[in-house]
């Protein structure tokens, strides 16, 4: 049988819940609003943006997805985006002559191509060398809102890690073009999806930024216990295995209800059991996913942390607090109030601690915290 759980993009019957969220945002779509969607990583936005594009596809509107995430310099911006924009617009194209028809006369300074090669249709998008980014994302824009005044079609398009582009040199001019364009097209909705939530919430909240109140915001949490719950239960079904409710609630509490970890822990779970799924059996997977994800990420971003900042995460770890710059709590640890501060203003841009609704300061990650705990002894600064 095959494993009735996902840690990729959540498709069909493998996608849980957000009934709420999706309305949210099929409402904002429809309405032609533009919306900065943020969350945590791993959370499910992309999910979630998945289900709504596939929904308002059929309802005609056209879809561009571009992820940001590796983007390394402003013309790589321009590349991922412009690719993008022409998978949506030529979608569907039969030949190369189809496709040139639909996308060929939109652009001056992007040269757009579709290649058939034996493992598929491949498009890529060739810039003018000669031209700034600037006048290439001008292009780029003015191409998308030529072609929907010519289709008269509505287009949607997703910026998935947006926040990504304020690590370039020349960001504040990316977003001014971006601005300049967006405030005054029309038929074209955007969505700017982020989980480093300090600088993306920053970029649209600051009044001194391009974006200032220019997207309705929009926060995705965790899925609520019982919903999850329920699917948990309804997954091991499907493959002819058992999971009690209060088992599929330990599954969730043990990972806060991270929707990526439910997810693994739910498969690594799954894995192990024959037929009942029990306490212990989750107990052991719990213990193997910590090892999993430490080999994978966990180690590799503590590695990469200055010695004020792991101090802070193992003492926020142990002791989340909603007055971390007091004197007790610095005390207490051995840390200068300086380094705290110092410390916790990255690790919250990076988005490795969070400030819950309560005002308390804690490690965003369920896993990373659970992981610092238990290898604290063993783990050296």
């Amino acid at each position: 049988m095959q494993d009735p759980f996902t840690l990729q993009v959540a498709k069909r019957e493998k996608f849980c819940d957000r009934d709420k969220e999706k309305a949210e945002l099929l409402d904002h779509i429809r309405n032609n609003h533009h919306v900065v969607l943020s969350a945590k990583r791993k959370i499910g936005k992309s999910s979630l943006v998945e289900q709504v594009f596939n929904e308002i596809e059929q309802e005609g509107i056209l879809t561009v997805y571009a992820d940001l995430f590796s983007v390394t310099s402003e013309k790589d911006f321009v590349s991922i985006f412009a690719t993008s924009v022409v998978k949506g617009i030529g979608r569907g194209a039969a030949d190369a002559r189809s496709f040139q028809a639909k996308v060929g006369a939109l652009f001056t300074r992007i040269v757009p191509s579709l290649e058939f090669k034996p493992e598929g249709a491949k498009i890529e998008v060739r810039l003018d060398k000669a031209a700034g980014v600037n006048l290439l994302l001008e292009d780029l824009m003015d191409g998308l809102y030529k072609h929907v005044e010519r289709i008269k079609q509505r287009v949607t398009v997703c910026l998935d890690e947006f926040q990504e582009i304020t690590l370039l040199k020349e960001s504040k001019k990316i977003e001014g073009t971006l601005r300049s364009r967006i405030q005054f097209g029309e038929n074209v909705s955007f969505l700017f999806v982020g989980s480093r939530r300090r600088i993306l919430k920053d970029m649209f909240n600051d009044k001194n930024k391009p974006f200032y109140k220019i997207a309705y915001p929009m926060d995705i949490a965790e899925i609520p216990r019982e919903d999850f719950v329920a699917y948990i239960q309804e997954r091991f079904k499907s493959t002819e295995k058992t999971c009690s409710p209060s088992v599929a609630g330990l599954i969730y509490d043990s990972v806060a209800g991270h929707t990526y970890y439910v997810q693994k822990l739910a498969s690594l779970s799954w894995c192990g059991t024959e037929l009942l799924c029990d306490e212990h059996t989750v107990r052991a997977a719990y213990k193997n996913l910590l090892k999993i994800e430490a080999a994978t990420e966990l180690e590799g971003v503590w590695k990469g942390l200055s010695l004020g900042q792991k101090s802070v995460m193992k003492a926020l770890a142990k002791d989340p607090t909603k007055s971390p710059y007091s004197l007790e709590y610095s005390s207490t640890y051995g840390l200068a109030t300086g380094t705290i501060r110092r410390a916790i203003e990255a690790l919250l841009s990076e988005d490795l601690v969070e400030i819950s609704p309560d005002g308390t300061y804690e490690i965003t990650n369920p896993v990373f915290r659970a992981w610092l705990n238990n290898m604290s002894s063993s783990i050296d600064l």
